[in-house]
């Protein structure tokens, strides 16, 4: 499905009588630093002694030179610390502001918390209690970055200029857990580390569905929905793919590049239109033009994905373990015109039009008066003077209903 024709199937009305201003506000220098770069944040646990460790993660801020705070991620995700012992999980693809970041600030919301620990060979939930001995809400655990080795963001486009922020959280120095009680109680006092690159070697998992993918650069990119979020999308991330990469699709896993991997568009566009226009006298020295016409577009396609083939050119062999989509598209839309231009001995003129348009999506219909001008016997524009100068007369009315 591609969004730019589903768009440009909803606003052909408007697109028509708005060329003009977007024509003139393109015309201008444009500075191509937006002032933001991009942080690949990454979230692992060192591990402790717990079947489950399961918090919100709520937000990270950073305090930059510039900028002072702003914020790197805010949408919480609920995350399982345990499954993270042997894999860092990229958390979000952020949009930073060019800055210079010495410190990082990050909040864990213990409110509904799952923790267990083993007893007696079962997995068991334990109280939860901060220093004090009081139940546990959020914490906030403030880490002051290295000197040296500092969160720098730079202006860039390309996921490859990107910069990590590896958060690891350690969960045996976090926690002490006292089996003496029943159940077990576990207190907390968090601890975290920030830092540019990873301290250890773990692969990183990356979730999200598929927006492309590239045969030849041998590159796809998705969207980054961590964890288990299956409704907020943390930016995209575009991934070259090599003979060590694991995918998981579906329950299956891949690795490698082995796995025939084929994506193809077969598209088409048709359109049609017819206009007729007359002109005919009202009156001594009035005459009317007057223009009618229709216009038809469809757009169809057909797009193939497959992944796991045993080839990719010739006849496709594709065993029963790969993934495999089809996909059908069809927009198409009709409009149709008119258009009254009155003139005054041929010197003044007024011209309205009306367009109404139908689609798969609503009906419209637009009302356009263009108004007033006057040009000189011998067919040349007039260039008003301030005197004497016509005030343009434009009017639009807009009408939208759902399939009528």
């Amino acid at each position: 499905m591609h969004p730019s024709f589903v768009r440009y199937a909803r606003q052909s009305s408007s697109a028509l009588l708005c060329a003009a201003a977007i024509f003139a506000a393109g015309c201008h220098h444009n500075n191509y630093n937006s002032g933001f770069g991009i942080a690949w944040v990454t979230l692992s646990d060192t591990p402790g002694d717990f079947t489950s460790y399961t918090v919100n993660v709520d937000s990270v801020t950073l305090t930059g030179a510039v900028n002072g705070l702003i914020s790197a991620v805010a949408t919480p995700e609920i995350v399982d610390f345990t499954k993270l012992n042997n894999i860092s999980e990229l958390w979000s693809s952020a949009s930073i502001p060019n800055d210079t970041y010495a410190s990082a600030s990050i909040v864990l919301d213990y409110t509904n918390a799952n923790i267990s620990v083993m007893v007696n060979g079962v997995p068991t939930k334990a109280k939860v209690v901060d220093t004090t001995g009081a139940a546990v809400t959020t914490q906030t655990i403030n880490v002051t970055l290295d000197p040296s080795n500092r969160v720098v963001i730079q202006p860039t486009y390309a996921s490859s200029s990107a910069v990590r922020l590896a958060i690891d959280f350690n969960l045996a120095a976090s926690n002490v857990v006292n089996m003496a009680t029943s159940p077990p109680t576990v207190t907390i006092k968090p601890f975290m580390t920030v830092a540019t690159s990873a301290s250890d070697t773990k692969p990183m998992r990356v979730r999200g569905p598929l927006i492309n993918s590239s045969v030849g650069a041998g590159t796809y990119t998705v969207y980054v929905r961590p964890f288990f979020d299956e409704v907020d999308s943390l930016g995209t991330l575009t991934i070259f793919n090599d003979a060590k990469t694991v995918y998981t699709i579906n329950g299956t896993t891949y690795v490698g590049s082995q796995n025939g991997e084929l994506i193809n568009f077969d598209d088409n566009r048709t359109s049609l239109g017819y206009h007729t226009t007359f002109t005919a006298p009202v009156g001594r020295g009035v005459t009317t033009t007057w223009t009618g016409g229709i216009d038809h577009w469809e757009y169809r396609g057909d797009q193939t994905y497959v992944f796991g083939a045993q080839n990719t050119t010739g006849t496709l062999v594709i065993p029963p373990s790969a993934f495999l989509t089809l996909s059908r598209y069809s927009f198409k839309n009709t409009g149709y015109y008119g258009q009254l231009q009155a003139g005054l001995h041929d010197a003044v003129f007024l011209t309205a039009g009306l367009r109404g348009d139908r689609n798969a999506d609503r009906r419209s219909l637009v009302v356009l008066c263009r108004g007033l001008h006057r040009r000189h016997r011998n067919g040349n524009p007039l260039r008003p003077r301030r005197a004497h100068a016509l005030r343009p007369l434009r009017c639009r009315r807009q009408r939208r209903a759902q399939h009528l």
